[in-house]
Protein backbone atom coordinates (compact mmCIF):
# COMPACT_ATOMS: atom_id res chain seq x y z
CA UNK A 1 0.00 0.00 0.00
CA UNK A 2 0.90 3.69 -0.21
CA UNK A 3 1.68 4.22 3.32
CA UNK A 4 3.98 0.95 3.36
CA UNK A 5 5.63 1.90 0.53
CA UNK A 6 6.12 5.45 1.88
CA UNK A 7 7.21 4.33 5.37
CA UNK A 8 9.97 1.98 3.88
CA UNK A 9 12.59 4.21 4.50
CA UNK A 10 13.74 4.81 7.99
CA UNK A 11 10.88 6.49 9.29
CA UNK A 12 11.23 9.78 11.98
CA UNK A 13 11.13 9.46 15.22
CA UNK A 14 7.73 8.78 16.42
CA UNK A 15 7.21 10.76 18.97
CA UNK A 16 7.79 14.06 17.31
CA UNK A 17 5.95 13.02 14.64
CA UNK A 18 3.00 13.19 16.90
CA UNK A 19 3.58 15.42 18.42
CA UNK A 20 3.97 17.49 14.52
CA UNK A 21 0.15 16.20 13.95
CA UNK A 22 -1.43 16.86 16.96
CA UNK A 23 -0.25 20.50 16.56
CA UNK A 24 -2.16 19.74 12.97
CA UNK A 25 -5.01 18.66 14.29
CA UNK A 26 -5.30 21.08 16.94
CA UNK A 27 -4.67 23.92 13.61
CA UNK A 28 -7.64 22.10 12.21
CA UNK A 29 -9.62 22.79 15.34
CA UNK A 30 -9.00 26.47 15.61
CA UNK A 31 -9.84 26.82 11.69
CA UNK A 32 -12.98 24.63 12.35
CA UNK A 33 -13.86 27.50 15.42
CA UNK A 34 -13.46 30.20 13.23
CA UNK A 35 -10.15 31.20 15.31
CA UNK A 36 -7.60 31.70 12.03
CA UNK A 37 -4.83 33.05 14.31
CA UNK A 38 -4.47 30.32 16.49
CA UNK A 39 -4.96 28.41 13.58
CA UNK A 40 -2.05 28.91 11.56
CA UNK A 41 0.13 28.91 15.09
CA UNK A 42 -0.50 25.38 15.77
CA UNK A 43 0.31 25.16 11.75
CA UNK A 44 3.72 26.64 12.45
CA UNK A 45 4.57 24.54 15.20
CA UNK A 46 3.64 21.34 13.31
CA UNK A 47 6.07 22.94 10.41
CA UNK A 48 8.80 23.57 12.40
CA UNK A 49 9.19 19.75 13.65
CA UNK A 50 8.86 18.82 10.66
CA UNK A 51 11.17 20.68 8.86
CA UNK A 52 13.61 19.61 11.63
CA UNK A 53 12.49 15.47 11.05
CA UNK A 54 12.93 15.92 7.11
CA UNK A 55 16.20 17.59 7.63
CA UNK A 56 17.61 14.34 9.82
CA UNK A 57 15.87 11.53 7.87
CA UNK A 58 16.88 10.27 4.83
CA UNK A 59 13.45 9.00 4.64
CA UNK A 60 10.03 9.70 2.64
CA UNK A 61 7.61 9.95 5.03
CA UNK A 62 9.54 12.96 6.61
CA UNK A 63 9.56 14.67 3.77
CA UNK A 64 5.79 13.95 2.47
CA UNK A 65 4.82 14.87 6.00
CA UNK A 66 6.99 18.06 5.49
CA UNK A 67 5.20 18.64 2.13
CA UNK A 68 1.73 18.07 3.86
CA UNK A 69 2.66 20.88 5.85
CA UNK A 70 3.79 23.15 3.02
CA UNK A 71 0.63 22.21 1.55
CA UNK A 72 -1.55 23.18 4.64
CA UNK A 73 0.11 26.61 5.38
CA UNK A 74 -0.26 27.48 1.24
CA UNK A 75 -4.02 26.65 0.85
CA UNK A 76 -4.81 28.05 4.64
CA UNK A 77 -7.13 31.20 3.90
CA UNK A 78 -5.10 32.83 6.98
CA UNK A 79 -1.65 33.02 4.56
CA UNK A 80 -1.41 35.72 2.30
CA UNK A 81 -1.19 35.07 -1.53
CA UNK A 82 2.82 35.66 -1.90
CA UNK A 83 3.72 32.94 1.28
CA UNK A 84 0.74 30.97 -0.57
CA UNK A 85 2.55 30.18 -3.62
CA UNK A 86 5.80 30.12 -1.97
CA UNK A 87 4.50 27.28 0.51
CA UNK A 88 2.66 25.79 -2.25
CA UNK A 89 5.88 26.00 -5.03
CA UNK A 90 7.85 23.75 -1.49
CA UNK A 91 5.16 21.29 -1.32
CA UNK A 92 5.20 20.92 -5.25
CA UNK A 93 9.41 20.61 -5.36
CA UNK A 94 9.26 17.65 -2.42
CA UNK A 95 6.54 15.95 -4.17
CA UNK A 96 8.27 15.88 -7.67
CA UNK A 97 11.88 14.22 -5.72
CA UNK A 98 9.48 11.81 -4.16
CA UNK A 99 7.83 10.93 -7.01
CA UNK A 100 10.83 10.61 -8.89
CA UNK A 101 12.72 8.76 -6.42
CA UNK A 102 10.17 6.63 -5.66
CA UNK A 103 7.57 6.19 -8.72
CA UNK A 104 4.56 6.78 -6.64
CA UNK A 105 1.87 7.92 -8.20
CA UNK A 106 -0.13 9.58 -5.68
CA UNK A 107 3.23 12.01 -5.33
CA UNK A 108 3.16 12.97 -8.53
CA UNK A 109 -0.69 13.46 -8.31
CA UNK A 110 -0.19 15.60 -5.33
CA UNK A 111 2.49 17.60 -7.06
CA UNK A 112 0.09 18.24 -10.04
CA UNK A 113 -2.70 19.78 -7.55
CA UNK A 114 -0.05 22.07 -6.09
CA UNK A 115 1.32 22.84 -9.42
CA UNK A 116 -2.49 23.96 -10.28
CA UNK A 117 -2.70 25.82 -7.13
CA UNK A 118 0.17 27.81 -7.84
CA UNK A 119 -0.63 28.27 -11.76
CA UNK A 120 -4.28 29.61 -10.16
CA UNK A 121 -2.58 31.95 -7.48
CA UNK A 122 -0.69 33.68 -10.19
CA UNK A 123 -3.29 34.24 -12.34
CA UNK A 124 -5.67 35.26 -9.73
CA UNK A 125 -2.53 37.67 -8.52
CA UNK A 126 -1.94 39.09 -12.94
CA UNK A 127 -5.65 39.71 -12.88
CA UNK A 128 -6.48 41.18 -9.71
CA UNK A 129 -3.53 43.98 -10.08
CA UNK A 130 -4.33 44.70 -13.97
CA UNK A 131 -7.76 46.34 -13.60
CA UNK A 132 -7.12 48.16 -10.90
CA UNK A 133 -3.59 48.41 -9.76
CA UNK A 134 -4.35 51.31 -7.12
CA UNK A 135 -6.64 49.33 -5.07
CA UNK A 136 -5.30 47.68 -1.77
CA UNK A 137 -4.33 43.85 -2.30
CA UNK A 138 -6.30 41.71 0.18
CA UNK A 139 -5.33 38.39 1.86
CA UNK A 140 -8.63 37.27 1.95
CA UNK A 141 -9.29 38.13 -1.52
CA UNK A 142 -6.49 35.18 -2.70
CA UNK A 143 -7.33 31.85 -4.44
CA UNK A 144 -8.75 29.51 -2.08
CA UNK A 145 -8.37 25.54 -2.43
CA UNK A 146 -10.20 24.93 0.51
CA UNK A 147 -13.50 25.69 1.38
CA UNK A 148 -14.21 28.82 3.36
CA UNK A 149 -15.52 28.39 6.90
CA UNK A 150 -19.44 29.35 7.12
CA UNK A 151 -18.45 32.76 9.30
CA UNK A 152 -14.85 33.74 8.16
CA UNK A 153 -13.15 35.50 11.25
CA UNK A 154 -11.95 38.22 8.95
CA UNK A 155 -15.62 39.31 8.30
CA UNK A 156 -17.65 38.61 11.00
CA UNK A 157 -17.15 37.74 14.74
CA UNK A 158 -16.90 34.41 15.62
CA UNK A 159 -20.11 32.51 16.84
CA UNK A 160 -20.20 31.69 20.34
CA UNK A 161 -19.90 28.21 20.89
CA UNK A 162 -22.50 26.64 22.90
CA UNK A 163 -21.34 24.44 25.85
CA UNK A 164 -22.14 20.99 23.92
CA UNK A 165 -19.55 22.23 21.39
CA UNK A 166 -17.28 23.11 23.51
CA UNK A 167 -17.28 20.83 25.75
CA UNK A 168 -16.30 18.70 22.50
CA UNK A 169 -13.47 20.86 21.24
CA UNK A 170 -11.77 20.62 24.85
CA UNK A 171 -11.85 16.80 24.85
CA UNK A 172 -10.52 17.06 21.53
CA UNK A 173 -7.72 19.27 22.39
CA UNK A 174 -6.78 17.09 25.41
CA UNK A 175 -6.94 13.93 23.88
CA UNK A 176 -4.64 15.01 21.24
CA UNK A 177 -2.20 16.68 23.69
CA UNK A 178 -2.17 13.46 25.92
CA UNK A 179 -1.88 11.45 22.70
CA UNK A 180 1.52 13.50 21.88
CA UNK A 181 2.88 13.67 25.80
CA UNK A 182 2.73 9.91 25.68
CA UNK A 183 4.44 9.39 22.65
CA UNK A 184 7.06 11.85 24.34
CA UNK A 185 7.69 9.99 27.47
CA UNK A 186 7.88 6.48 25.80
CA UNK A 187 11.56 7.63 24.54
Amino acid sequence: SFRERRAAGSAPTAAPRVLSVSYERLGDICTAQGDLSGAKEYYLKALAIRERLAAESEGTQAKDDLAVSYYKIGTFEGTDRNERIGYLQKAKAIWADLAKATGIDEYRRRMNIAESLIHEAQTSASSEQAPAPEAPAESSASVESTPAPETPAESTPAPESSPKKSHLAGKIIGALLVAGIVALVAL
